[in-house]
């Protein structure tokens, strides 16, 4: 009796939904910065429209500044790259912000809800 030929086994697999890539994951992936959080999309929707309160401007301009622009972070991403170019020129956004904003936004690590002021930008108000 001659052999029947064995059918291959088959297997399934759970398959994995993914949310589609939208251009705004593309390009903060490419930028090295997290998505941003629900307060701060909402502080930069806030400050583009023009009535952002004192706390959403500092919670919008910090995301700009650390995550966007890449305010102290290392910006060499290894020779024969673009990268580094790429990074250089948003950390060269920061600057020019931080120096048309005096850099007083700089100055604050973790962002609170109350406003916080310095002796120095009171006085030139």
């Amino acid at each position: 009796m001659a052999r029947q030929p064995r059918k291959p086994a088959t297997t399934t697999y759970a398959r994995r939904v993914l949310p589609p890539v939208t251009a705004l994951d593309a390009t903060l992936k490419a930028m090295g910065a997290r998505a941003p959080s629900v307060d701060e999309v909402t502080a930069i929707r806030a400050l583009t429209r023009g009535n952002a309160d004192p706390g959403q401007q500092r919670r919008a301009v910090t995301y700009i500044m650390s995550q966007l622009c890449g305010v102290g972070r290392v910006s060499f991403a290894g020779e024969g790259t673009n990268t580094t170019a790429f990074k250089l020129g948003a950390q060269a956004v920061a600057v020019a912000i931080a120096q048309i904003g005096d850099a007083t936004l700089l100055r604050f690590e973790e962002m609170t809800d109350e406003l916080e002021t310095t002796p120095a930008v009171d006085q030139q108000l």
